[in-house]
Formats: structure tokens, C-alpha cells, sequence
């Protein structure tokens, strides 16, 4: 209530005063020290009337343009200049805004980037532990290695990109020229730039090429720079590539054909463990769990009723569902009944 009506009523008013004094003895090297004085008095208490702290004023002593007045007492303070606080999310983010960089759209992945890389370190200080970002050495060179020679990494170089980008949405530019122009000035300055001092680079074991720290649906992994002509991952271990998990065996050399086009099933390892998926792909997407080296296929076929292919069972954010084995073509979906399709009956 009381910041409600405050919001209404007129501003307080201060008389302010400044006293500048200079000494008239000098230091050993003949320097004169300066001291300087503000004080002001409430004329006007205005909102601050609903009894809000009036300590606010603080008098000067009553003095005239070139008095000379005897210190009474003086006390040296030794002081450190103090560095600026660090980033959290919300000042980084107050940060991007001020230097017209990103979108709000764009803020979280930013966040997400800054951490799934282990460019920065979350970091509690003060008594009631705020949450600060703070860099890790990995981003420290990073940065060392970018500032001054690699236009990426420049504020104003993005705000020029912002502006195409808006420039394309509003249709006043191609998008083909402006990324063109953008990934022409990429691949030069990449080929110069040198890699950072103490940052360790790790080969690829297939191709011998640089592997690079990726963020994928899943999380953070590392892949190779050869890719689509090398496809080596490995899973991310504290910013290194961490050991792949070993190649799954069938249980036996007996083979098991795909129910969606009869192609053999091949035993593969994924990140989330071992599956079986068709030799047929990218034609044919089907994939099933691997059940110790056997293929988990059902026991009943539920056709999709709008193009045959089997119905294959999931688990969502919300719980099961059965969607068809021909997606992206066919994206018919229905919910988990009891571990059945709802309305579709078996083959």
C-alpha cells in the first residue's frame, strides 16, 4: 500500500552541497592532496513523508570560498581497487541486451552453450551464496585465443549480423548473400587462426582428423571434423572424449529380417545402449531394443492404419505412445493402451 501511494505523490527535494579542499603542506614529492565533501538537506520530504528513512541528510559545516581550516583528527585507509563482480545469467543477459547481441529467443541457448562446452563454471560467493559465472581455463584460452584477430568473437561484428538478419526477415536482403558473405570471412579466418596455447587437441582414431566438442539432443559429445566422410563420436567426459561404449555382439549368427521391408536387422550401439536397426537405412528407419543380443521384436504386428507399416512403440514426456515406423513420411500417432495401440487391432 505504502509503494502504491508513494508512486503517487511528488519526489522528495535535498539542497546539496560540495566543499573541495586542498591541503597546504605537500607530500615528499611535492604533490598537493585534494579531499572532497557532499552533504545535502530534505527541503521537501514529498513521498518520502509515509515514513520512509530520512537519513539520507547529511550537513555540511557552514564555510566560505577560500577558508583555511586545521584537520582535527586524520586517518589513513589503505583500499584495494576492487574487480568487477562476474557475470550471472541475469547480468550476462542485461549484458547481450546493452550491446544489442542475441534474442530473447536465443538467451537460453547461449546459457546452455556457455555450459555444455565448459566455457564457464557455475561459482557461489557472498553470504547469501548468489550464483555467479565464472570462467574455466578451457574458456580463458578460448577467448586468449580469439580477441583482436577473429571478428567472430567481436561485439560489433555480431550486431552487423543481427541487422542482416532483420534485413532478411523484412525482406530487404537474400539470405544466400549474407550467409555466403559470412561464411566466406568463417573459412578464412579459421584457416589462419592458430590453435590455443595449452588447449589439447584429440585426433580422430578412424581418419586421424580434429575432434570438436559438439552439443547434441542428448547432451554435449565430441565428433569428428571429417564428417559426413568420417562419423566417429564419442561420448563428452569432463571436456574430453571419453571411451565408447564396446561394440554389442548377437547372441548368434542367426539372422533377423525387418518387419517393415524384410531387410536384415543389424546390431548396433547407441547412446542410450545397445538396438537393432535396419540395414535399409535411411530408406527404412525401423529400429527395436536389443534383448542380450537378440532383437526385442513384439510378439503382435498393429499395422498403421494409413500405411501399413507396424506400429512401433515409444515412451514420451508424458508417458508411452505408438507412433508409425515409417516416420517422417507417416507421422500417425495414437496413445498407449494397456501396452496396445488405442484402436488398432493386430494384423
Amino acid at each position: 500500500w505504502r509503494r502504491a501511494v508513494a508512486s503517487q505523490m511528488k519526489p522528495a527535494c535535498f539542497d546539496e552541497t560540495s566543499i573541495h579542499l586542498r591541503s597546504t603542506q605537500t607530500t615528499n614529492d611535492g604533490r598537493q592532496q585534494d579531499f572532497h565533501a557532499k552533504g545535502r538537506v530534505m527541503t521537501f520530504n514529498g513521498w518520502m513523508a509515509l515514513g520512509a528513512d530520512n537519513k539520507q541528510s547529511q550537513q555540511l559545516p557552514s564555510l566560505s570560498s577560500g577558508a583555511v581550516i586545521t584537520s582535527s583528527d586524520t586517518v589513513v585507509k589503505a583500499k584495494r581497487t576492487q574487480p568487477p563482480k562476474r557475470y550471472t545469467e541475469a547480468t550476462l543477459v542485461k549484458k547481450l541486451e546493452d550491446s544489442e547481441i542475441g534474442r530473447p529467443s536465443t538467451y537460453a541457448s547461449i546459457m546452455e552453450t556457455l555450459t555444455s562446452r565448459h566455457y564457464v563454471r557455475e561459482h557461489k560467493e557472498g553470504k547469501g551464496k548468489q550464483v555467479y559465472l565464472a570462467p574455466t581455463p578451457l574458456g580463458e584460452k578460448i577467448i586468449a585465443a580469439l580477441a583482436g584477430g577473429f571478428s567472430f568473437a567481436d561485439y560489433e561484428f555480431t550486431r552487423q549480423v543481427e541487422a542482416h538478419l532483420d534485413k532478411i526477415a523484412a525482406g530487404e536482403e537474400r539470405y544466400i548473400d549474407v550467409v555466403a558473405r559470412i561464411n566466406d570471412t568463417l573459412d578464412n579466418e579459421l584457416g589462419k587462426m592458430p590453435t590455443p596455447e595449452g588447449v589439447e587437441q584429440h585426433e580422430c582414431p578412424e581418419c586421424g582428423k580434429p575432434l570438436r566438442l559438439r552439443n547434441g539432443k542428448r547432451g554435449a559429445f565430441w565428433g569428428c571434423t571429417g564428417y559426413p566422410d568420417c562419423k566417429y563420436t564419442a561420448p563428452d567426459d569432463g571436456g574430453k572424449p571419453g571411451q565408447r561404449a564396446p561394440e554389442p555382439k548377437p547372441a548368434s549368427d542367426k539372422t533377423y529380417d525387418c518387419p517393415v521391408c524384410s531387410k536384415p536387422l543389424r546390431l548396433r550401439n547407441g547412446q542410450r545402449g545397445a538396438f537393432w536397426g535396419c540395414t535399409g537405412y535411411p530408406d527404412c528407419n525401423y529400429l527395436v531394443d536389443d534383448n542380450q543380443g537378440v532383437p526385442a521384436l513384439p510378439d503382435k504386428i498393429y499395422p498403421c492404419p494409413e500405411c501399413s507399416k507396424p506400429m512401433r512403440r515409444k515412451n514420451g514426456r508424458k508417458g508411452p505412445f505408438w507412433s508409425c515406423s515409417g516416420y517422417p513420411a507417416c507421422r500417425h500417432a495414437v496413445n498407449d493402451l494397456n501396452g496396445e495401440p488405442e484402436g488398432i487391432k493386430t494384423a
